[in-house]
């Protein structure tokens, strides 16, 4: 057989992404990359919000189809010169066309890829997806199949007051074992969203998963109504380009549980901004006890009944495997620490939370 350049095939479009699904959203079996669809569209709200506009996400779930709006500035329709066609078409046809990095932190991860793959990767891997647009007293819509468009860009006149985003989708059976998502999985990754983004309403399947007071609605939640022994201390700042933003107390079980998150991820390993959350402990122990403490013994003596959650938000998050399970930016690490030194640094009396952690050192 010969091999020349005619046995080169170019994929054209989105034709990478239904020949290599899994390189975009990961497992195609077992229901990740099903949810990872959802997770995508999610995370443009959450970027929104993040932005200081979107302050409502709704999403509603029912088998094979998702649905999910918001309240922002409605993704841009303008056509885009030298592509011929609307920014809001371009966007949902074309890999790697989205917003650049404007103050925060942009594509949040909130699926497991970590990639940021782009709406245009979810619309590839759907029988069917509209988006609806309001912005600028104008509706806009567009339709797709399997990343085509089937019905153009369409405008009608509406309340000039309306504005945001609405991504209705049902994915391929061609590409996925199931296209059924799963409400349970679905409900415990918004409720963590909720706690992520204090300022965002959530809504659910009609029920509000808001947390007003972000990460330490976590941690009460995370008591399960045990007695706690001190009250929940909140560290929040932004250090060297880094937002940290943690919730711990101690409740009267053995029981230790640090959950950790970077840029709205779960990092079920923890990580470099855990290492810097324990090295920040040990900076207040030693603080409050006035003398040098061994880091192991430290560690030792506060993990029993500690309820923790540090959450790192960084532009690049560099992981230690493929799972990305595991952070190791050292930034992550320092500026948790910075956190937990400028918190104590700046507090006269020790209170519960001090005087609970000299109980345990000295």
């Amino acid at each position: 057989m010969s091999y020349g350049p005619e046995s080169i095939r170019v994929l054209k479009g989105l034709e990478s992404v239904r020949q290599r699904p899994g390189m975009y959203v990961g497992d195609t079996r077992d229901g990740s990359g099903l949810h990872h669809l959802l997770w995508e569209v999610v995370g443009n709200t959450i970027d929104e919000h993040l932005a200081g506009y979107a302050t409502t996400l709704q999403v509603t779930v029912a088998g094979d189809r998702a649905e999910v709006t918001d309240d922002g500035r409605g993704i841009p329709v303008a056509e885009v010169q030298a592509s011929g066609v609307s920014a809001l078409e371009l966007i949902f046809t074309r890999l790697h066309a989205g917003p650049t990095r404007d103050g925060h932190h942009p594509h949040v991860h909130v699926g497991g890829n970590l990639h940021g793959v782009g709406l245009a990767a979810v619309n590839a891997l759907c029988q069917e997806l509209r988006v609806d647009v309001w912005r600028g007293g104008q509706h806009h819509w567009l339709a797709f199949a399997r990343g085509e468009v089937v019905v153009p860009l369409s405008s009608a006149a509406t309340d000039a007051g309306r504005c945001g985003t609405q991504v209705r989708f049902v994915p391929d059976p061609d590409i996925f074992a199931s296209t059924i998502f799963s409400q349970q999985k679905v409900m415990a990754r918004l409720r963590q969203l909720a706690y992520l983004n204090p300022g965002l309403r959530v809504l659910a399947n009609g029920h509000e998963l808001t947390a007003a007071r972000g990460l330490v609605d976590f941690v009460e939640d995370m008591a399960e109504g045990a007695e706690r022994l001190t009250p929940i201390v909140q560290v929040r700042g932004r250090y060297a380009d880094v937002d940290v933003d943690l919730a711990l107390c101690w409740h009267r079980h053995d029981i230790a549980r640090v959950e950790s998150f970077v840029s709205q991820h779960h990092t079920r390993e923890g990580g470099t901004h855990v290492d810097g959350f324990w090295q920040g402990l040990h900076h207040a122990a030693e603080k409050l006890a006035d003398r040098p403490l061994n880091p192991a013994k430290v560690r030792e003596q506060l993990a029993p009944g500690l309820l923790a959650v540090v959450h790192a938000g960084l532009y690049d998050p560099r992981f230690g495997g493929p799972t990305r399970d595991r952070l190791s930016s050292d930034d992550a690490r320092q500026a948790v620490v910075a956190a937990f030194v400028e918190h104590v640094d700046s507090r006269g009396q020790p209170g519960m939370f001090g005087n609970e952690i000299l109980r345990r050192v000295l």
